[in-house]
């Protein structure tokens, strides 16, 4: 809530005297048609006859205005604590009394109500004015990882310099990269158009041929393939990579994302690939996924992780797993 403000429109007084108008919260429920000096409705009666500060009405008021002098016109009360009280809980908004806070004698001063008749008109009645804005909503979360929750979005290819195979147990990336993994994930159930914050793609590493080091890197890529049909050299029958075993550039981005894997294996290793997985949701039909690759090794080694199909030596709970934070 920025603000909030009653405004009244200030017909006249019926002397010189001043006088200080005062808003305070109700804090009882009433009812404008059984609501008299004494009962706020039918059977049930204000604490004090006339209302009682603190009682009936919050002790302190939301705000006050001296009126001296003025002409006719407008006038302003600041009650944003007010209705941000109320807009956080519906079932205490009873409204607000208005009432002579001080006064340098007896007088009268009068205000168009919320008939708006004579000598007021409709666009006289009492208005509240409130700037507010709406808070960003909190961040949703979609985790997708083949065959878990229900999610069966999840295509694969591994290549190989000399074969290729669809149905592989395990991504390979290395031996001078010359093995190389294609996956997909279907994100449709993210709306078109929305800001992701976040996205992290999980890999469990199994193990490793020898004890050099390899970066493994994810970059996403350009042109559409077919699981069953994509090998070294096409991507489906008919059509080919532009180079054979994927060109950085021209079949993949260069830019891509690149983690270093540790270890001996028995652990998962998370790449940051936000900015592709917000390229995903912008425009979904060029989604073609991503190729994971060896970015640089300190020699000849190959890597394994588990791929998607979660079947020995891996499980189901080890298969490639996204996640995406958005909003």
């Amino acid at each position: 809530m920025d603000e909030a403000t009653l405004d009244l429109y200030y017909t006249g007084r019926d002397n010189g005297n001043t006088l200080t108008v005062g808003a305070h919260r109700v804090v009882a429920e009433w009812i404008d048609s059984e609501v008299t000096h004494f009962q706020r409705k039918a059977g049930i009666n204000w604490t004090v006859a006339g209302m009682g500060s603190g009682s009936d009405y919050t002790a302190s008021p939301e705000a006050t205005l001296p009126l001296g002098s003025v002409a006719s016109g407008w006038v302003q009360l600041d009650v944003t604590a007010a209705v941000q009280a109320w807009v956080a809980d519906h079932a205490t908004n009873h409204g607000l009394v208005l009432l002579q806070e001080a006064a340098s004698g007896w007088v009268t001063y009068q205000f168009c109500s919320e008939l708006g008749w004579t000598p007021c008109t409709s666009a006289q009645a009492p208005r509240l004015v409130i700037r507010y804005h709406l808070e960003e909503p909190k961040p949703e979360k979609a985790t997708f990882q083949q065959g878990i929750g229900g999610y069966s979005g999840t295509n694969a290819t591994c290549l190989a310099y000399s074969s290729s195979n669809n149905g592989c147990a395990l991504f390979k990336a290395g031996a001078n990269d010359g093995l190389k993994s294609l996956v997909r994930f279907d994100l449709a159930s993210i709306p078109s158009g929305t800001t992701v914050e976040e996205a992290t793609l999980r890999l469990y590493y199994k193990g490793r041929s020898n004890s050099n080091a390899l970066t493994v890197g994810a970059y996403r890529l350009l042109a559409p393939w077919v699981d069953s049909q994509a090998t070294w050299t096409q991507r489906m029958t008919g059509a080919n990579w532009v180079v054979p075993g994927l060109g950085s550039g021209s079949d993949y981005l260069a830019d891509g994302s690149t983690e270093t894997v540790l270890g001996d294996g028995g652990s998962w290793v998370e790449i940051d690939v936000t900015d592709m997985a917000q390229a995903w949701v912008n425009d979904p039909a060029a989604n073609y996924g991503l190729i994971l690759r060896q970015a640089s090794a300190a020699g000849y080694v190959i890597y394994d992780f588990c791929s998607e199909r979660g079947v020995s030596p891996c499980t189901a709970a080890q298969a490639p797993q996204l996640t995406v934070w958005y909003r």
